[in-house]
């Protein structure tokens, strides 16, 4: 699949930056920065034989919103699960349940 990224994709803003502005959103916290390099290794190896991704949608800053897969099997979903990645709200919240799972069973940020 071709993707054409929307005009104005490159000005997003620095993490650094956004957590400075609004230092109480989740991924500026301390555990998800401690998180962050093991999480981004996880999502590697999972990808790493080729990922499908399909965009679901953009959002307010047209951004792509996409559902990424290997095998069939939901990349993001997966990360939820073991607990190195969050539900998004924004985009209508699709893995709550794992989320939840993760924080009681106690898995990855959620330790």
């Amino acid at each position: 699949m071709s993707v054409t990224r929307p005009p104005g994709w490159d000005c997003e803003v620095a993490p650094f930056t956004r957590c400075r502005q609004r230092p109480n959103v989740w991924a500026c916290s301390p555990v998800a920065r401690a998180s962050a390099d093991r999480a981004t290794q996880r999502a590697r190896r999972l990808a790493a034989n080729g990922a499908r991704c399909t965009v679901t949608s953009t959002d307010r800053y047209r951004r792509y919103v996409a559902v990424c897969t290997v095998n069939g099997r939901d990349l993001g979903r997966t990360l939820v699960r073991e607990g190195l990645a969050i539900s998004e709200t924004n985009f209508g919240d699709p893995y709550r349940r794992d989320e939840g799972q993760a924080r009681r069973e106690r898995r990855g940020v959620w330790e």
